[in-house]
């Protein structure tokens, strides 16, 4: 019988990992250009902020799953929601309900949290996953995302640039 619980990140980061693993190995299309290389100390960080939400699926010590989750309003409403980042079951607990009621237990601790929408994304080529199952508990395609890929332009110290004030054009704000 499987158990669905929060867990801090630190606890369960290597077992986590060594699922995640086996997950982007998997992953179809979508970021397959990219190096698997999450950030412990990112993650811990968000999670010690309550930022991010670990939910796992354990079957005693084994770890069968993962659902990692943000959690945060909205800027333009300030309507609680709760934001997937990566969800995955180990293919040894698949089949069957699992997978169902995994996603129960997440909107029943969604509901704890005074959540009013949980956002999923699922890649294109993904139909007979997770798609399905959305379908089955009343979720509804309500964005289509686009992405783009840039070249990256080296800077002298290599580093990421992130906007600050002075970087930001003013002219460039919508009215």
């Amino acid at each position: 019988m499987l158990t669905f619980q929060l867990e801090p990140v630190e606890r369960v980061w290597n077992q986590v990992m060594e699922l995640a693993a086996i997950h982007w190995a998997g992953t179809k299309s979508y970021r397959r250009h990219y190096p698997f290389q999450p950030s412990y100390d990112r993650y811990k960080q968000c999670n010690e902020q309550g930022f991010f939400q670990l939910m796992t699926a354990r079957d005693g010590e084994t770890l069968a799953g993962y659902f990692g989750m943000y959690l945060s309003q909205s800027m333009h409403s300030q309507h609680w929601m709760l934001t997937e980042d990566t969800f995955f079951l180990s293919p040894d607990y698949r089949g069957g309900t699992t997978a169902l009621r995994f996603l129960r237990h997440i909107e029943q601790q969604a509901r704890e949290w005074n959540v009013v929408e949980i956002m999923f994304s699922c890649e294109q080529d993904n139909e007979t996953g997770i798609q399905g199952l959305l379908k089955l508990l009343d979720y509804a395609p309500v964005i289509q995302q686009y992405s783009k890929h840039l070249p990256l332009i080296p800077s002298a110290d290599s580093g990421h640039n992130a906007p600050t004030e002075e970087h930001v054009d003013v002219g460039a704000q919508a009215s």
